[in-house]
């Protein structure tokens, strides 16, 4: 059975809850962290500093990548059912997000 993109996704977080989970588990951790880290919880997105910002942003690029990966599929199927070159189809779905966003 082909996986879905819902079931790649929830993979992914899974991945991102299992790297999280180890490193408070196997790592050391004194006081200073845990305030940190509750200050991390309570301050918006927008509100934290560009290093905290970038931890955020390589898991947001691991769900870009398989987003990509998945218009690319798309692209190949209807390229076949449709007659146009995948490449073609693929600036449709990114002119389609652009609009949409």
């Amino acid at each position: 059975m082909k996986e879905t993109i819902r079931e790649k996704l929830a993979n992914l977080e899974h991945q991102q809850w299992s790297h999280w989970t180890k490193y408070l588990l196997l790592e050391k951790h004194d006081d200073k962290d845990r305030e940190t880290w509750l200050w991390q919880m309570k301050t918006p997105y927008d509100e934290l500093s560009e290093k905290e910002k970038n931890s955020d942003r390589k898991w947001a690029d691991k769900v870009i990548k398989l987003i990509k990966k998945e218009d690319v599929d798309l692209a190949e199927f209807l390229s076949n059912k449709l007659e146009y070159s995948p490449e073609l189809i693929v600036d449709l779905i990114k002119e389609f997000r652009e609009k949409n966003a």
